[in-house]
């Protein structure tokens, strides 16, 4: 704890030292920051915005050179780039694996601003084309370094509403979550940037990342939003390990799966009653539910660790996953998006990598179990699925 705090107040001492405003590393606060400097520059275009971005940052390297062109170091709009905005673009991850130059988006995302704004300012241009000149490689490592893993970690944010220190979960990588997450963000904002050079950067940023779901979730959302994030990366690496908010310990030991596991149970959660829309309420209602299964049901953990159920039907847990929807489904179904989420994405994802055989039988949690789980609205709707099935 006091090691936390040290860390806090020199990070606030750095920052307060460069003249940085007192703002949060939130996506919302960086936005804000973008639409102060638009609004003292009115006339500028958003690649101009961008460009003096990278020059008062300093990113002058030549493959970010060789696709940008090198930044203008005498536009009028230099001096006038806040601090706040040009601490946002130093990315580096210090000693103690805190990972700076990142912001925490409202679905729950840690994003890295430099790929992600160097991805749009490309859109801008258009050039969206990468071809990579050998000369910029540099010569292949020949063996890995012992510092550094191939891909990730993800970490934790000291606070939700207003984040300011972000902490890998472990030493760094060659290329963070954050920094996949940024770029590739960046390729799809490049791809709209594309369609509208005349669209202000504050306002491209707000479309994607600050859009507010409704109790229709993604059913009724617009196509280009953060939330939508896997979809849009389909055809490139989806992999990246979960965020983790706030998580309590594992009471006692975990036992290893047998992998391919026969079945899939399906469950809801009953309470909350509701499906959250946004990464706050999502967040709060995992921690209710772990508090709930720990202390109330003296399970090892939380029952459901994001699709996947740890210890949600005694006698079961090791022959198949459980999949719970979040909210009460006794008499409504949930968002047709989470449920093709589940009966097709999910299913084909865990069958392809060997984690669920061809067959397998998937179950509402009542047919394993004396409960009224998963709802009979969603029973019903599961019994019209493929694979459902009862066993002697």
């Amino acid at each position: 704890m006091a090691h936390h705090w040290r860390c806090t107040l020199l990070l606030l001492g750095i920052l307060f030292g460069l003249g940085i405003e007192a703002s949060s590393w939130h996506m919302d606060d960086f936005i804000k920051a973008l639409k102060d400097l638009e609004n003292s520059n009115p006339d500028v275009k958003p690649v101009h915005l961008l460009r003096a971005l990278r020059s008062a940052s300093g990113l002058t390297d030549p493959f970010t050179q060789h696709y940008l062109g090198k930044p203008k170091s005498t536009s009028s709009l230099h001096s006038n780039v806040s601090q706040y905005l040009i601490s946002a673009l130093h990315y580096h991850i210090a000693p103690n694996n805190q990972e700076l130059g990142v912001v925490l988006t409202k679905d729950g995302t840690t994003v890295a601003l430099r790929p992600l704004l160097l991805g749009i300012e490309a859109g801008f241009l258009r050039r969206l084309r990468w071809d990579v000149p050998s000369r910029l490689l540099g010569t292949p490592a020949t063996k890995k370094s012992p510092h550094f893993e191939d891909l990730g970690p993800d970490g934790c944010w000291d606070n939700i509403a207003s984040p300011q220190l972000f902490t890998l979960a472990h030493r760094p990588s060659l290329l963070t979550t954050a920094q996949v997450n940024g770029g590739m963000d960046g390729v799809i904002l490049a791809r709209e940037a594309y369609k509208s050079r005349s669209l202000k950067l504050s306002a491209l940023l707000t479309l994607y990342y600050s859009h507010q779901l409704d109790q229709r979730g993604l059913d009724a959302a617009p196509r280009i939003i953060s939330q939508r994030r896997r979809e849009n990366f389909k055809q490139l690496p989806s992999h990246r390990p979960a965020l983790h908010v706030g998580r309590r310990a594992v009471q006692g030991t975990p036992t290893n799966l047998t992998l391919p596991l026969k079945f899939l149970f399906i469950h809801h959660t009953s309470t909350p009653s509701k499906p959250c829309v946004t990464f706050e309420q999502c967040s709060a209602d995992m921690r209710a539910m772990q508090r709930f299964h720990q202390d109330d049901r003296g399970w090892d953990d939380i029952g459901y660790r994001l699709v996947l159920a740890g210890s949600s039907h005694s006698g079961h847990n090791s022959v198949g996953y459980g999949v719970s929807f979040i909210g009460d489904y006794s008499r409504t179904l949930p968002s047709a998006h989470s449920m093709e989420l589940v009966r097709n994405k999910f299913a084909s994802c865990a069958v392809r990598d060997s984690r669920l055989v061809d067959n397998y039988i998937l179950q509402g949690h009542r047919q394993v179990v004396s409960t009224a789980c998963p709802g009979d609205a969603l029973f019903h709707e599961i019994q019209t699925w493929e694979h459902f099935g009862v066993t002697n």
